[in-house]
């Protein structure tokens, strides 16, 4: 953020955006659920989540420098229809190493615990989803 503002000329705009809350992130945080479920301890590392809130977004920006002009949260519906199309989830790379990386036995169980999620948000017609926040502000004139 400081070299964004650094190269932006006084009064020039600036917009990001970042991984909400994760209970309102299904889309992202199913896999991690469904590994959790399994028992299988992972290397930590920083949460893609980490700064995932309204008040976190606005603090970080302007603590450095930048005024916020506006602050929201934004809903976003995945196109996962079927437990057929949950394949997704654990296909991307990142999750292919990570999953490769427990075994067999447990990456099967991963996969199940991740169907099985799926068909619980079925039950309640509600689709995988991530919640963003997104953030526009300005360089101070």
């Amino acid at each position: 953020l400081k070299e964004a503002l650094r190269v932006l000329k006084k009064g020039g705009r600036i917009g990001f955006s970042v991984l909400g809350d994760p209970k309102e992130c299904t889309f992202f945080s199913i896999v991690g659920n469904a590994i959790k479920e399994t028992g299988v301890e992972l290397p930590q590392r920083r949460s893609i989540f980490y700064l995932g809130s309204r008040e976190k977004m606005i603090k970080l920006a302007e603590d450095n420098g930048i005024k916020v002009d506006f602050c929201w949260l934004e809903y976003v519906t995945q196109s996962i229809l079927t437990v057929e199309d949950t394949k997704i989830l654990y296909s991307t790379p990142s999750n292919v190493k990570t999953l490769s990386s427990i075994g067999e036995e447990n990456r099967a169980k991963v996969i199940e615990g991740i169907e099985k999620s799926f068909r619980e948000y079925q039950k309640t017609f509600t689709p995988l989803q991530t919640e963003n926040v997104l953030l526009v502000g300005r360089k101070p004139e």
